[in-house]
């Protein structure tokens, strides 16, 4: 046998090896699965006679609810463990109210985070991002979010404009004492060759210095023409302290664009809500004429969509929790009140509506 087992080992064949066990081994395990099996009978004779003493308990506390008035025996004196009921009370509450201090330790954690990603995303942000959606096309219109500029960069940005105005004053003073000189006039008949009517102007003022026909000075001419008058031309910007500044400055400049793309955004985001607001009004009518006709015909849905109302981003609604909530007796009676409050003012404006249709037949227009 142990030849055989060996030679099948070497084919690479699988050999089940039984165990072989001594006779107190045999019997122990005899022994166990005994015990097992007359545990598990008298397990399930307990939960069956368990199973009856509630079952006759419950027929009890049935018949003693129906019983009447003067029969009836209150509840607690049906108790027959007081202190087995007290200590299973106390250790309810107790695990109430551990159960309610890690939730309220959860939920300050989560309020926490909520309010600092809200102080990081939502309220550095002076505009933010909304879309403007076309009413039957896929089109849709950005807007430009704007973050709130800090303190530091409102400080940059007036050194950097104070120093800029010195600069153009100073500029202007050396060239009165020492008379114009023709380098940014070079620099303007330079750029009419890449075309432009702001060029074309700052090297018609320059031809005009030349042949002293004006006084006008060229450089006047391109800073009156420009966004921001502090910039630098940009074969000025030659130096690392004047390339940070006209960064600065031409952030400035970008900003303001996009002030002024919003403000129309803005406006025609209004136009939209009127529009939407018209739409409604001509949908409620034409749902009464298919009430009178009995069509049924679907109606044009028009509505702000989400993305067109950034403030929604921080509404939550019944509909984005999708676990039950529990609602308290308190609560069940207040909504119910609401619910009654509302079909009573419902059943008045019915009544008002009935009276202009019995009336005018449903509108105030002159024959």
């Amino acid at each position: 046998g142990s030849v055989s087992k060996t030679l099948i080992d070497l084919l690479g064949e699988q050999v089940e090896e039984e165990i072989q066990r001594t006779f107190a081994e045999m019997q122990l395990l005899s022994d166990l699965e005994m015990q097992n099996a007359m545990n598990a009978a008298r397990k399930n004779a307990t939960r069956e006679q368990l199973r009856g003493l509630k079952a006759t308990l419950d027929a009890l506390l049935e018949h003693n609810d129906n019983a009447p008035e003067i029969e009836r025996i209150p509840r607690e004196e049906i108790v027959l463990d007081k202190e087995l009921r007290d200590s299973i009370i106390k250790d309810g509450d107790q695990r109430v109210m551990a159960t309610q201090t890690k939730i309220r330790k959860d939920n300050m954690v989560k309020d926490l985070m909520a309010k600092r990603i809200k102080e990081l995303a939502w309220d550095s942000m002076s505009v933010h991002g909304t879309k403007l959606l076309s009413f039957t096309t896929a089109q849709t219109v950005h807007n430009f979010p704007i973050r709130v500029p800090t303190e530091d960069e409102k400080r940059t940005l007036e050194k950097v404009r104070s120093m800029r105005r010195i600069e153009i004053n100073m500029t202007k003073a050396q060239k009165k004492e020492l008379g114009m000189t023709n380098s940014l006039i070079e620099l303007a008949v330079a750029d009419t060759a890449a075309g432009g009517d702001a060029a074309a102007r700052v090297a018609e003022a320059a031809e005009g210095v030349l042949q002293g026909e004006t006084a006008e000075d060229p450089d006047e001419v391109w800073i009156k023409n420009q966004d921001d008058p502090c910039l630098y031309h940009r074969f000025e910007v030659s130096t690392r302290e004047r390339k940070t500044s006209q960064i600065v400055m031409l952030e400035d400049c970008i900003n303001r664009a996009k002030h002024t793309f919003n403000a129309l955004f803005d406006d025609f985001m209004k136009r939209k809500v009127v529009v939407l607001g018209k739409i409604e009004e001509k949908n409620l009518r034409i749902v009464e004429i298919q009430e009178e006709l009995g069509s049924t015909e679907e109606l044009f849905d028009a509505r702000l969509n989400d993305d067109e109302q950034p403030d929604r981003v921080l509404v939550v609604e019944d509909t984005d929790v999708k676990v039950e909530k529990w609602v308290s007796k308190e609560e069940i009676r207040r909504r119910q009140e609401q619910e009654e409050e509302a079909k009573k003012k419902g059943a008045g404006e019915d009544a008002a509506d009935r009276a202009l249709l019995g009336m005018m037949g449903g509108t105030l227009a002159g024959e």
